[in-house]
């Protein structure tokens, strides 16, 4: 956990670090595991809400963490359809509210099951699914979202490695069962890496895709020194060495009997070059090489934008004379944007080689005076929302209120305004939304408080020296169909002063997470040493 720091000192008194706990094998053994780290943690269980037996699991899991001694809250999803996207509207919806609960708590970290079969599944598919060198990193060991460190300190230990660990513990766990539907990629690329037949398919189909054997020349893990959640023999190698391909070693036999195994899922920084080779084994080696890579291309990229960029509070960024590369110019569109992913970086590489006024995923690169300059593109950007505290517009400002102003959560319009050319009035529906803060007289409850783009036709003089264009897309506080603050530019009418708009794109452009392993001597880390 040092490697994965700094962590605060483990005091009551202090925000805890927080964990998500599913109840399956891997999020218990990583409480468990936490638990004898240190006492000030605090576990969320999040109830999806989507089978029958889900409040019933999340309970059980509570009641198991308390009987650990540990702090713990269950967060119920109660706005989840079926139907298209499940999986992935749940998986965003479970994110959210993790990240709402860390910042309610003021946690800074939290603590995710992520585990190395699930490295190994994931760099398997994003190069399957023609990712780029960032993509073939996988997950990382640090990443951070909306403000909150996520910290995955399991990535180099096996999944039977964990069950092993709950079982010497005494402790049961949930078995989800749409860990086995066959109809999910994940499932079917989990249960391809571990036949003894690597080229066994991913498909039920006849046509299926293969798992793609990878060459003996290529990096593998090979064994050493342990660091082991609990230990067991492990076989030699073929060179007659202690050594051993952890992650083969999760490979169940033909005869169904899993072999004995190293419970940690690989050897680390500078293990990669000898040992057998399995599906597991490479594509865990693979993300930690793609991992390291990507950290070195992260900080040449942040000794570039310093020289070069200036990333502005307003959302957009100031490119100078001369276009960035391609791989910076990808990474500020993204913040720009406030885009999930990157665009295409054959369209990025198109839009830096032409060297022209453009538009690319919702961000137009302009001209200003000497400088090229990146903003956000209007038609692209969402639509108002309500205004209340902590809440997020366009996926890139999160606005922050005045205390005077805090009142009850919104509830949801059954309209939702479009802004038009002009200040002060602008033909907006009137508001029927009762967002519980005080209006500038304080006598009472407001109604129709919206954070918007602010649109063209502000006054010149407003607009502090800064184009038409650009300040069309500032972030602006309407109300009953008026502007009233546009709080970039420092502007704001009587009575409505003190709202703050933060930009926060949900990646940032040097990345600042942790990823791969570093290959020099000693080698054989559970978890990188940088």
């Amino acid at each position: 956990m040092a490697e994965l720091g700094p962590f605060g000192p483990d005091d009551p008194a202090l925000p805890p670090i927080a964990l998500a706990v599913s109840g399956g094998g891997d999020s218990l053994a990583l409480a468990w595991l936490a638990r004898q780290w240190r006492a000030n943690l605090l576990a969320l269980v999040v109830d999806h809400g989507l089978r029958a037996d889900s409040a019933q699991e999340a309970d059980l899991t509570h009641d198991r963490l308390s009987r650990m001694g540990m702090a713990a809250r269950v967060l119920r999803l109660t706005d989840l359809a079926r139907g298209a996207g499940m999986a992935a509207r749940a998986r965003q919806a479970r994110y959210r509210a993790l990240l709402q609960a860390c910042r309610a708590e003021g946690c800074v970290n939290l603590l995710l099951g992520h585990q190395a079969d699930d490295q190994a599944e994931t760099a398997f598919m994003r190069q399957r699914a023609g990712s780029g060198p960032d993509g073939l990193a996988a997950m990382g060991w640090v990443s951070i979202r909306d403000g909150v460190r996520l910290v995955r300190p399991l990535l180099g230990v096996s999944r039977l490695a964990l069950r092993n660990t709950l079982r010497e513990a005494g402790l049961a766990w949930v078995d989800d069962p749409s860990n086995e539907d066959r109809r999910a990629e994940r499932v079917r690329v989990r249960q391809a890496l571990a036949m003894p037949d690597p080229t066994g398919p991913l498909s039920d189909q006849p046509e299926g895709e293969a798992v793609p054997m990878p060459d003996t020349a290529s990096p593998t893990v090979s064994g050493g020194r342990r660091n082991e959640a609990v230990r067991e023999g492990s076989p030699a190698a073929p060179d007659g060495k202690p050594g051993h391909d952890a992650m083969a070693a999760v490979t169940h036999s033909r005869a169904g009997t899993p072999p004995a195994l190293p419970s940690h899922a690989g050897a680390g920084p500078g293990a990669f070059a000898s040992g057998p080779t399995s599906p597991r084994a490479y594509f865990w080696a693979l993300s930690m090489r793609a991992g390291a890579a990507r950290m070195a291309r992260e900080a040449a990229r942040a000794q570039d934008l310093a020289r070069q960029v200036a990333l502005l509070p307003q959302g957009w960024a100031r490119l100078g004379p001369a276009l960035p590369g391609p791989d910076i110019m990808q990474a500020l569109i993204r913040c720009v944007g406030g885009l999930a992913y990157p665009p295409p970086p054959a369209g990025v590489a198109r839009l830096c080689a032409g060297g022209r006024e453009a538009t690319l995923a919702g961000v137009r690169l302009l001209r200003w005076r000497e400088d090229w300059m990146l903003v956000r593109e209007q038609a692209a950007m969402a639509p108002p929302v309500p205004a209340f505290d902590r809440a997020v517009w366009d996926n890139r400002f999160m606005l922050v209120l005045p205390p005077a102003w805090n009142g009850r959560t919104p509830q949801v319009p059954p309209a939702i305004p479009t802004p038009h050319s002009g200040v002060g009035e602008r033909a907006l529906p009137p508001p029927v939304l009762d967002v519980g803060v005080h209006g500038p007289a304080g006598d009472g409850i407001l109604h129709g408080l919206w954070v918007g783009a602010a649109g063209y036709g502000l006054p010149r003089a407003l607009r502090a020296g800064w184009p038409a264009a650009f300040c069309a897309t500032l972030p602006a506080l309407w109300w009953s169909g008026r502007l009233v603050g546009i709080p970039a530019l420092g502007w704001a009418e009587e009575g409505w002063e003190g709202a703050r708009l933060f930009f926060q794109p949900p990646a940032a452009v040097t990345g600042g997470g942790l990823y791969g392993c570093r290959e020099s001597e000693p080698a054989h880390y559970v978890c990188p040493a940088y």
